[in-house]
């Protein structure tokens, strides 16, 4: 490709400009503010336009930087050839893109062209404007480059996978994205938030479990506190017994009503027994036992919750149905990548009969030369370069079947239609497209049979403890509520109040058996006998217990609501037990989730990599053959990544090329660049922009500058701006 002429009609400072363009070098040396800069980037506007607007983008800096000082049509027309076509591009320039206008003609009619639209650019040089300003336009002091993905796609003429590469970035910065919100690495990660979770449900529980312990110590002191101050109540009621005694008939017959009072509060402790008996009517268990019970339940309900929390789809189902049904048992991998090897062997034994075909081609281009000899020499060509390839291809399959016969040859072919039979899918493929199917359903039936089996298991745990729930309620012939755990909840409580009670009432029960035997009380309420004892002593003894009685009801009352504080705590730790093991389901989840998109991730840099490193040493030649040409002495000091890098070697030690000077940059960056162009353009080459690339080189690196551009320009067509005579090509 290369340009014919240009016209500027307003562009910037440019006026009604026309340039025509020859073979090789153009080279326009003028003073600053000529406009070489505004006439390199009307080159670049033509092909592709300005940037699509953005605001603060540079398309909008663009765009009002050059709009013609002195008014008028904001635009040019440029005439340029292609595969031997002659084409002319017209634009004119708006305040927005949606004014500005393009028109393409064949320079030989002069009439309207649809050969490319205005995406012309992209469509000619195959490259984004992005990527058309790394390689082809150097603009005035940026000579460095960096390879996009879109030239990575270009220099290997990988016409298929331009796509993905054009991608790969969007998608590796997409993966990096998703693993930077999941990473357990840093405190805003999910994986680390979700980590710190779990500490301070493990805490929580651990406080729970401390201030369980707490309260069954408390409940202990309780019971003391309880036991001392019934003992303090019965010596009250006996000196009460006394003092009533002590005197005339009315001390007696208080001493009666003292009786009657024990009495009464005996009959209401066995009425407070009748009521609670009525829950239980075939008999009390025992506590230990209630609560064995109790733990069936709470396990129970986790296990539902763990069923609930983990649903088998329909879907999944149905694949897990199917394979039951239809699966000789589970293939390996190890078999799957041995047929599909096999398979992929068994196609490539078709490749000989390509060989005669190449030769067959050859032989007819001979003969067909003498009526068309451009078509009979592309003929016999194309017949020698396929055999060649076939030629190479058997070789080297011979050679992997030698490798395979050493390594495998105790190793028996596989049965492919029979293995597909065994192991069929749902619909019907072709043999390779059979196995890779397979090789993708075996990952999540195997996953699904876990899930399934857990389920399973899942279902006979709760069984097993709903059968034992069962069983203790027909023991005992109690109904059965919907809410089981509260209900064995509820009993507990019943049977703790009635032995707490029973405990009362055999208290009860004693004091009034015992007042009877000391004061021979019978049931009609005869006389006591007399007791001789001093009254004041008696009081004094009174006084002290009533003191005692109050210390005693006190301390109850701080441990009762201590009790109750610790109670509501209790019932906290299995709510939070239950959080915790949906928590460590969620981290589980999320931290395969995390694995699989590192390993994706690190599975796109390495075919990356590794495509790359196809073109790499090509190249590392063309890049090594223009920096020659300026200094022989710099020849087989750089070498270069399959990313582009290109780096140093001085003292026998690597040093990055942004640590060297500017002039050497730039140098890297223009001999990159025109290796770039090599690599990308093996057939039409385009033409170049230099805007002025050689500002920041001294006198003897811009000696051997020059020799790059005139070497240069005996392959490609170049337009050359600059401002000195010194930096001019004689």
């Amino acid at each position: 490709m290369r340009l014919i002429s240009c016209h500027i009609e307003n562009f910037g400072k440019l006026k009604n400009v026309d340039i025509n363009f020859q073979q090789g070098l153009n080279q326009i040396c003028e003073k600053n503010g000529w406009g070489k800069s505004t006439f390199t980037t009307f080159l670049k506007a033509m092909f592709y336009g300005f940037s699509k607007e953005k605001k603060r983008s540079k398309g909008i800096r663009e765009r009002k930087k050059y709009k013609p000082w002195q008014g008028g049509v904001y635009g040019g027309s440029i005439l340029f050839e292609t595969n031997g076509q002659y084409y002319q591009i017209e634009r004119s320039f708006g305040e927005s893109p949606r004014e500005d206008q393009f028109v393409l003609r064949d320079a030989k009619t002069g009439m309207l062209s649809t050969a490319f639209d205005q995406n012309i650019g992209k469509d000619l040089f195959q490259l984004d404007e992005d990527s058309f300003q790394k390689t082809i336009y150097v603009s005035q002091l940026d000579c460095a480059t960096l390879a996009t993905d879109n030239i990575h796609a270009k220099i290997g003429n990988l016409t298929q996978q331009m796509y993905d590469l054009n991608h790969y970035s969007e998608a590796s910065d997409l993966l990096q994205k998703k693993l930077n919100q999941l990473t357990p690495k840093r405190k805003t990660g999910l994986l680390a938030k979700l980590q710190i979770q779990v500490y301070q449900y493990q805490n929580m529980i651990l406080d729970r479990e401390r201030k369980r312990s707490e309260r069954e110590e408390l409940q202990r002191q309780y019971m003391e506190c309880k036991r001392e101050r019934e003992g303090v109540l019965v010596e009250q009621e006996k000196l009460k017994k006394q003092i009533l005694e002590y005197g005339d008939r009315k001390e007696r017959e208080a001493n009666l009503l003292l009786y009657k009072e024990l009495t009464g509060q005996e009959q209401e402790k066995e009425n407070e027994l009748e009521k609670i008996e009525e829950n239980f009517t075939a008999g009390f268990p025992e506590l230990e036992e209630i609560k064995h019970i109790i733990s069936f339940a709470e396990e129970e309900q986790l296990e539902q919750i763990k069923i609930e929390q983990n649903p088998v789809t329909e879907q999944e189902e149905k694949l897990w149905n199917f394979v039951c049904e239809n699966w000789e048992g589970l293939p390996d991998r190890e078999s799957i990548n041995k047929c599909m090897e096999q398979l992929e062997y068994e196609e490539g034994e078709t490749i000989p009969y390509l060989l005669w075909v190449g030769v067959g081609m050859a032989v007819a281009g001979i003969v067909v030369c003498f009526w068309k000899a451009l078509f009979g020499i592309l003929l016999f060509l194309a017949g020698i370069v396929l055999s060649i390839m076939v030629k190479k291809k058997i070789i080297f399959m011979e050679k992997e079947e030698e490798k395979t016969d050493e390594d495998d040859s105790s190793v028996n072919d596989i049965d492919i239609e029979a293995f597909l039979q065994a192991y069929p899918i749902m619909e019907e493929k072709e043999a390779q497209e059979h196995l890779y199917t397979l090789q993708g359903m075996l990952g999540e039936v195997l996953n699904l049979k876990k899930r399934i089996e857990a389920r399973e298991n899942g279902e006979k745990v709760r069984e097993m403890c709903e059968k034992e729930i069962n069983q203790f309620f027909e023991t005992y012939h109690l109904p059965q509520e919907e809410n089981k755990l509260k209900q064995l909840r509820k009993l507990e409580g019943l049977l703790e109040k009635y032995y707490s009670v029973m405990e009362e009432y055999e208290v009860a029960q004693k004091k009034r058996e015992s007042f009877e035997r000391e004061n021979k009380i019978s049931e009609n309420g005869s006389a006591l006998g007399d007791i001789y004892m001093d009254i004041q002593d008696m009081q004094r003894k009174m006084q002290e217990g009533e003191e005692k009685l109050e210390q005693l009801q006190e301390k109850l009352t701080t441990l009762e609501r201590q009790i109750a504080v610790l109670d509501e705590v209790a019932e906290e730790e299995l709510a939070l037990k239950q959080k915790l093991e949906l928590l460590f389901q969620t981290i589980e989840k999320r931290q395969h989730q995390y694995d699989l998109l590192k390993m994706t991730k690190d599975t796109l840099q390495q075919a990356k990599e590794t495509l790359t490193a196809k073109y790499k040493n090509p190249l590392q030649q063309s890049f090594d053959k223009y920096i020659a040409v300026v200094d022989e002495q710099l020849s087989g000091l750089f070498s270069m990544d399959v990313n582009m890098q290109v780096c140093m070697q001085e003292y026998g030690m690597g040093r990055d090329s942004q640590m060297l000077s500017a002039g050497y940059q730039d140098l890297i960056g223009i001999c990159l660049r025109l290796a770039m162009v090599d690599a990308m353009y093996q057939r039409e080459v385009p033409f170049l922009i230099l805007d002025d690339p050689f500002v920041n080189l001294d006198d003897d690196k811009l000696e051997g500058a020059k020799r790059l551009l005139k070497k240069t320009a005996e392959q490609y067509q170049i337009i050359y701006c600059c401002c000195q005579e010194s930096r001019c090509l004689e």
